[in-house]
């Protein structure tokens, strides 16, 4: 980006000293400047779903991971972390937002993401489903 005297490269080497350190809310600061500065840099939203993952906040985690797999489909990074915060989800007993789900229609180009995806889009249905059922 003209006019940025900081690269994402260096933003990201910062944020990852935060990460191996478990200073996630520090590599969280540095990810939402790296991602003001360049907003198109993929990794920098992966990173930062990571980081909200440790910190618990699957809610935010799952935003970061939807928008990446929304936007770079063919992004694997976003389509594992996706599957493994829904999947987390429903092994926890936490709910899963339903409309998390639909997004997971989109056909994933390597046979073992459409595996994983196929098993996560059917196990949140049933944990769903279990729930709607529980509710009533």
């Amino acid at each position: 980006m003209a006019g940025s005297s900081v690269s994402v490269n260096d933003l990201g080497r910062q944020a990852y000293q935060k990460i191996l350190f478990k200073d996630y809310p520090s590599a969280i600061e540095i990810l939402n400047k790296a991602i003001r500065l360049y907003p198109r840099e993929k990794e920098l939203y992966n990173n930062r779903s990571l980081c909200y993952y440790h910190l618990q906040n699957y809610n935010l985690a799952l935003q970061d991971s939807q928008y990446l797999y929304v936007n770079y489909p063919t992004y694997i990074k976003s389509l594992f972390q996706l599957c493994v915060l829904i999947y987390f989800q429903s092994s926890a007993g936490l709910p899963i937002p339903v409309r998390q789900l639909p997004h997971l229609r989109k056909v994933p180009v390597s046979s073992c993401a459409k595996q994983v995806c196929h098993q996560v889009i059917s196990r949140g249905r049933k944990f769903v489903s279990r729930g709607s059922q529980s509710n009533a």
